[in-house]
């Protein structure tokens, strides 16, 4: 649980440090207000087919490995965010939000139903939204702030993708040990 909510937490930051500073940046490579706006609504409605199809997803390959695939299309929104100087393709590639952002809290809820006591899942679900709020947009929102300045909005973008990379590389790394702790199990 702890590590899912860790995972979880790196997510949240990235997804942050995205939403404070992104809107700042799309607008220096010629977004307008507009453009941004159809933007978020891209990423919005991007969820949707994503949340009908992610509980088949993780009872296929698993809570870890869907976490994992969620965290490379974040990974791959961000990289292409920040090699792109075009508004126009910035509007597409937020169509790879939906699975980023939609399996990811899917995973975590999903997990939490699951696998914690009935007279402790609210409080689980309580517990990782505290500390996503206090990491990803107290801590993170101050430090993205500090690293704003000093690096520039192209570059959280960056931070943002490397931080969803470890997730996907440490989750999928994760989901193998669990495969092989339970054929060693039933040996």
């Amino acid at each position: 649980y702890f590590i899912l909510v860790a995972m979880s937490v790196l997510l949240s930051v990235g997804e942050s440090l995205y939403n404070s500073y992104y809107s700042i940046y799309y607008l220096t490579i010629g977004g307008n207000s507009r453009m941004l706006g159809i933007m978020q609504f891209v990423c919005a409605i991007s969820e949707v087919p994503c949340l009908f199809v992610a509980g088949r997803v993780v009872q296929k390959i698993g809570t870890r490995k869907t976490l994992a695939i969620s965290a490379l299309f974040s990974f791959f929104r961000w990289v292409l965010l920040y090699l792109t100087t075009n508004p126009v393709a910035s509007i597409y590639i937020g169509l790879l939000h939906g699975v980023g952002f939609a399996w990811s809290n899917y995973c975590i809820v999903s997990y939490i139903s699951k696998c914690l006591p009935d007279d402790v899942r609210a409080s689980g679900q309580v517990m990782k939204i505290t500390i996503s709020l206090i990491f990803s947009r107290a801590v993170f929102g101050y430090l993205g702030g500090i690293l704003y300045e000093v690096l520039g909005a192209k570059s959280l973008l960056l931070i943002s993708a490397l931080l969803a990379g470890f997730v996907a590389v440490f989750t999928w790394i994760w989901s193998k040990h669990e495969v092989i702790s339970k054929h060693i199990n039933s040996l």
